[in-house]
């Protein structure tokens, strides 16, 4: 299937008006949404806890957890994002579609109409 960007609105969870339209790499071997530090903390979310977490190289490593709004294809839904290194990737993982019901991101879709 390739890999591909969907724009998708990041949000503060307790301060929606803090918020930033980011292209997030759709990454259906990822169960969690990972966005980086500097994104983190320009929209001031709020750090909730860790999960280990298992990098492509096989590395086992415990990261920073935080509670983000995201809206993806009209929808909007409290999620828990992993907080990855500051200009690092940003990837739409499979928990976040599948909470929207949005299959049609997993499969390819655009959502940005």
């Amino acid at each position: 299937m390739g890999t591909f960007r969907v724009n998708v609105m990041v949000s503060n969870f307790n301060e929606p008006g803090r918020s930033a339209t980011l292209p997030l790499l759709v990454d259906t071997g990822a169960a969690y949404t990972v966005l980086p530090r500097d994104v983190i903390d320009t929209l001031g979310a709020r750090i909730v806890g860790t999960r280990r977490v298992r990098l492509a190289s096989g590395q086992d490593e415990e990261w920073p957890v935080a509670t983000v709004l995201l809206a993806l294809e009209g929808q909007e839904l409290p999620t828990l994002a992993l907080v990855g290194p500051p200009a690092g990737l940003a990837l739409l993982g499979a928990v976040t579609p599948r909470s929207l019901h949005s299959a049609s991101i997993l499969m390819g879709g655009d959502s940005s109409r």
